[in-house]
């Protein structure tokens, strides 16, 4: 519709949510083309804020692909056009994505500035999911630290934030960080405890997708490794069976579902684990 009515912006918005959406569910490669291709539009009619927000999620996807070199340039680009511009929350954005960068290359240091003045702007401008992903961003440092303690500190900030504004991705990443943390300091019970909540959430995400089979499959594989966590402790604990119902719940669970599908039966998959049995 944007198209025919020559909506040049809002064709180019409409690119940059299909790009957030394949984002969110791990399909990289597929973002970035919708990016570019939001990027290019803008860039034919003069918007610089669109511009830098296309540099900004190109930023992100090529971070996710590894690409940390390249993440770093259309980081910077963003960062030049928000400064000039003063758009408070376009800069708190980029601290973030530039701060991951920062980590992933090894200069922790600058990642760790660059993460508190994120969290700061996000305070300063009421941006409450920028804030759940500062909290959460300064958490990651301090686990990847070894420093439990004060990453659970930010971490808990981020969850008790996120449970009031619906953030249900953000209680997910909260819960699942402090499995990882409880796994660290070699409580075992209480990381399965964290993880199995976590997959609470990651159900309510995975219901969302519908019958789109294509993003229930990449969703899981984004999220795969905290199934396989949860998995190996429930077989240190000498829970095997349990273990080999969470490996189902992961990318194979697709096959459940479609199968509930074609032939109209109830999916009474579910991750209580009293049901298990």
């Amino acid at each position: 519709m944007k198209k025919e009515i020559g909506d040049r912006d809002g064709e180019a918005g409409c690119y940059t949510n299909l790009g957030t959406v394949y984002g969110a569910v791990g399909e990289y490669e597929k973002a970035s083309e919708y990016f570019k291709k939001a990027l290019a539009i803008s860039g034919n009619i003069g918007d610089r804020e669109s511009i830098a927000g296309s540099y900004l999620n190109l930023g992100a996807e090529l971070y996710s692909l590894g690409k940390y070199s390249r993440a770093n340039e259309y980081n910077k680009k963003a960062f030049v056009i928000f400064t000039d511009t003063g758009n408070r929350h376009g800069l708190a954005t980029f601290y973030l994505n530039q701060g991951a960068v920062e980590l992933a290359v090894g200069t922790s240091n600058k990642a760790k500035e660059y993460y508190e003045i994120a969290l700061a702007i996000s305070k300063e401008t009421g941006e409450r999911k920028t804030e759940v992903d500062g909290y959460l961003s300064l958490g990651r440092f301090f686990l990847a630290q070894s420093k439990y303690d004060r990453a659970e500190e930010y971490i808990k900030e981020a969850l008790n934030l996120s449970e009031k504004i619906g953030d249900t991705e953000g209680q997910l990443h909260s819960l699942t960080k402090i499995a990882h943390i409880r796994m660290k300091e070699g409580k075992i019970e209480e990381a399965i405890s964290y993880f199995l909540s976590g997959m609470e959430k990651w159900e309510e995400i995975r219901r969302s997708l519908c019958d789109n089979d294509q993003f229930k499959v990449s969703f899981s594989d984004r999220h795969i490794r905290s199934h396989r966590d949860l998995s190996m402790l429930l077989c240190d604990i000498g829970n095997p069976t349990e273990a080999l119902y969470v490996s189902e719940l992961s990318r194979a669970r697709a096959l459940a579902d479609l199968m509930s599908a074609q032939y109209s039966l109830e999916n009474k998959i579910s991750i209580n684990r009293r049901t298990w049995a």
